[in-house]
């Protein structure tokens, strides 16, 4: 009978095991797309069998949808915890922004196969697509009850919730796409990227 101290060892040495190999794929997807990449080079640069990344995961498929959606996962937490929060909407705004902004910075191979899954994605099989719209869907949920919020409170003009979202998300990743690789503050990013989309570049004394 195997000890229960025995059993807790190897169910954190498979734990880690996991999370080796999804730190190397998510480094190889990031560097070579999803086509460049194969699971051969994820088991190299993790240092292990081939055959041991297939016992964990059944494909590259399977391996990409599991890293999208790992750091979906961890970005949504973040932002969930700062949605919860108090205050004025533009402030909350501000802060939604700068928890996900920040999040991009600390995860740039993550923002980079962000910053491209939309040419990723035909690889898929429909299935998989699906997996990973999810994810994504799950943030714009996110931002979009923002929006609604701040509708409802008067905070800006407009009646189509979807279409703000989108045009949020737009100036959220361009501009992210030119900062991402320095050592950007995020805060003040997202408070640029509030006050152009709450604004827009007219002067307010020219109004």
């Amino acid at each position: 009978m195997v000890e229960p101290k025995v059993k807790e060892r190897q169910r954190e040495e498979k734990v880690n095991r996991r999370r080796q190999i999804l730190d190397a794929a998510l480094e190889v997807f990031a560097e070579r797309g999803y086509e460049g990449a194969s699971v051969a080079a994820i088991a190299e640069r993790c240092r292990l069998s081939k055959g041991l990344v297939y016992f964990y995961f059944r494909s590259k498929e399977d391996l990409f949808v599991r890293v999208v959606r790992r750091k979906f996962a961890e970005l949504y937490h973040k932002l969930r915890a700062v949605e919860r929060g108090s205050g004025p909407f533009e402030e909350r705004l501000e802060r939604l922004l700068a928890t996900q902004l920040a999040y991009y910075r600390e995860n740039q191979a993550f923002y980079k196969l962000l910053s491209a899954i939309g040419s990723e994605l035909p690889a898929l099989t429909p299935a998989f697509q699906a997996r990973v719209r999810s994810h994504s869907e799950r943030e714009l949920r996110l931002f979009r009850r923002a929006i609604e919020e701040g509708l409802r409170q008067g905070a800006f003009q407009g009646d189509d919730p979807d279409k703000l979202v989108h045009a949020l998300g737009g100036l959220i990743h361009g501009l992210a796409l030119q900062y991402y690789r320095g050592d950007f503050d995020p805060q003040r990013l997202a408070r640029e990227i509030v006050q152009l989309f709450l604004h827009g570049i007219a002067r307010r004394d020219a109004r």
